[in-house]
């Protein structure tokens, strides 16, 4: 039975027309996969996201907004997990996060919208303050939103924190 499910997923699999989708080395954003509308929604949703822009975030997000990264729950207290099950308790992070990173952005590799989820893969990038002085910091990261109504339900973040690479900034550099 295994074998059997495992060869029709695998027609199925290679049937569709629809491959991999990957941004272009110079920088095009990467081609959609999926119900463009709810794409698009999670794509004005990240953009907000990654400018921190809590104003905009209030209207593109549910009441019942829930924010998880089971993969941060090792970092040690207060950061400790980022998960958050309300709106407000997200937003509020949203806000503090404002002051404590600069050029936070994303560099979607691969986006795709399956059962009103978006998939996107890539690398969220920022800059933040450290004992030795401004840091750049690059993390591979898969994000999976919610998308219901129009509106985020849900933002799950999957991130590999121990492949992060760190880059100190010189003090002489803007």
């Amino acid at each position: 039975m295994g074998r059997r499910l495992f060869q029709l997923l695998l027609a199925c699999i290679l049937s569709t027309s629809a491959g991999p989708v990957f941004a272009h080395a110079d920088g095009d954003a990467p081609a959609l996969s999926g119900n463009s509308e709810i794409i698009s929604t999670a794509q004005t949703y990240l953009a907000a996201y990654f400018a921190l822009d809590a104003a905009k975030l209030e209207t593109l997000t549910a009441e019942t907004m829930t924010f998880s990264d089971p993969t941060s729950a090792a970092f040690p207290a207060p950061q400790g997990g980022f998960n958050f099950d309300s709106k407000a308790a997200y937003l509020a992070f949203i806000k503090q996060a404002g002051g404590q990173l600069e050029d936070f952005n994303y560099q979607c590799d691969r986006i795709y919208e399956a059962s009103g989820r978006v998939v996107c893969v890539g690398t969220a990038r920022y800059i933040a303050a450290a004992a030795s002085g401004k840091v750049r910091y690059e993390t591979p990261v898969v994000t999976i939103i919610t998308v219901a109504k129009g509106l985020i339900t849900e933002h799950r973040d999957y991130a590999d924190y121990s492949g992060t690479r760190a880059t100190p900034i010189a003090a002489d550099r803007p």
